[in-house]
């Protein structure tokens, strides 16, 4: 072993590969089970929000006069629309002569 210059084995360091592989492996558990925790976590968060949302009032339907109002506008504006869009579409083109 040559004391000058960088070496892999190092006159300080006197802890054998199977100790540094033994601490990598320690660490590595302790990070998946920190990951373990955050994962199961979230989880248990993302639960309890679904649940708060289903607790919470559900949207009332509209009531039959409503649908009825909603239904008749949707179907005058409709109308309006096609017939503005026929008459635009008439002086450009020519329409009947």
């Amino acid at each position: 072993i040559s004391t000058s210059g960088a070496s892999i084995f190092s006159i300080h360091s006197r802890e054998s590969a199977y100790e540094l592989l033994n601490k990598r492996i320690a660490i590595s558990a302790e990070n998946a089970a920190k990951e373990q925790a955050e994962a199961a976590k979230a989880k248990e968060a993302a639960a309890q929000a679904k649940q708060e949302k289903a607790a919470a009032p559900a949207r009332r339907g509209d009531s039959m006069i409503e649908a009825v109002a909603k239904s008749a506008l949707r179907s005058a504006s409709s109308q309006m629309g096609r017939t503005i869009i026929r008459s635009i579409l008439g002086s450009l083109f020519g329409g009947k002569k």
